[in-house]
């Protein structure tokens, strides 16, 4: 059973222009970045057991986060009697679900917009139960990271996609449409795995530079450079929520894996699957093509939580999965 996320939110609450680059021949193959650990702390706060309301006794999350990447939330929390309990996260102006057990663990996984600006920033949990209510406040760090220019010679194809504002408009428009609704909790394994055999050709983040010395958005996706036909697989189990032609994106699949976690892969020159079909991870869902906004034959692999585009080479990595 799919969930609106505008009524999911509210429940809880109770009470870019991807331009993406094709393979070049002079393209040299770039493993994944992946970043450090990020530095965690875990917070005891002086509460008595006894204590009337809820309270929350443990909680852990990074003392810094970088722009475009992902971050896990978790705590714990005491309570009287037997209840049921609620929340929702209100950070960067987004309100997201917390998910809530019945022994008062309490967990999300929230994402930071590429281009956000570095600062410290209000993180605010708010858990609701029968006759109860819980709110606390603490500070994140947002730090921007350093990222590359991709410099781009459109095509004549290319510049007639992106001659008016019609093209991103719509495709603007299909996206909202498939991020409106998502399976409620998060299915199959934690750790995603590579949607196509070939060498890295942009990294995500990239910030686009074309021909005419204009700047175009940070991409929003990794892109890998491989030849027209080479098969594509699902980086992890779910059920394929979109297929069809996005102006920019070209031919694409989009895949739910609940939770407010969405992968696509676009550009493709054929895809092999059909609306609502339940995904395994590593099952073949396409072929890499040309199509959309393009320079040449690649897939363009994207992760959107709760709408907003984050670096899924992070999703790849055992120490994300882990924290």
């Amino acid at each position: 059973m799919r969930v609106s996320a505008v009524i999911f939110v509210l429940f809880f609450v109770m009470s870019g222009l991807d331009q993406s680059k094709g393979h070049q021949s002079d393209i040299e193959p770039r493993l994944p970045m992946v970043e450090p650990p990020l530095e965690t702390t875990t917070q005891i706060s002086e509460v008595s057991v006894q204590s009337a309301g809820p309270a929350i006794v443990t909680l852990s999350l990074p003392t810094y986060i970088y722009s475009g990447e992902t971050f896990h939330l978790k705590g714990e929390m005491i309570f009287e009697g037997p209840n049921i309990f609620i929340g929702s996260i209100e950070f960067l102006d987004t309100i997201s679900p917390l998910h809530v057990d019945e022994n008062g663990i309490f967990e999300a996984t929230l994402g930071i917009p590429v281009g956000h600006k570095s600062g410290e920033y209000e993180i605010q949990i708010l858990v609701y139960g029968l006759g109860q209510k819980l709110f606390r406040t603490e500070l994140v760090e947002v730090r921007t990271k350093p990222r590359t220019e991709d410099y781009i010679h459109r095509t004549e194809h290319m510049k007639a996609i992106t001659s008016d504002s019609s093209s991103l408009n719509r495709e603007l428009e299909i996206r909202h449409e498939y991020n409106r609704e998502y399976l409620p909790v998060r299915i199959g394994p934690g750790q995603f795995i590579l949607p196509v055999f070939g060498p890295i050709s942009t990294q995500f983040g990239e910030r686009r530079v074309y021909e005419n010395g204009s700047y175009g958005n940070h991409h929003s996706g990794v892109d890998f450079a491989a030849k027209e036909g080479t098969s594509v697989i699902s980086s992890s189990q779910g059920v394929v929520t979109y297929i069809g032609n996005l102006p920019i994106r070209g031919d694409s699949v989009v895949i739910d894996h609940g939770g407010g976690v969405l992968s696509g892969y676009h550009h493709l020159s054929q895809t092999l699957v059909s609306l609502g079909q339940e995904i395994m991870q590593g099952q073949e869902i396409g072929e890499v093509g040309n199509t959309g906004f393009s320079t040449g034959p690649h897939l363009h692999w994207e992760i959107l939580l709760f709408g907003v585009p984050i670096d899924p080479i992070q999703w790849t990595t055992d120490l994300f999965v882990r924290q």
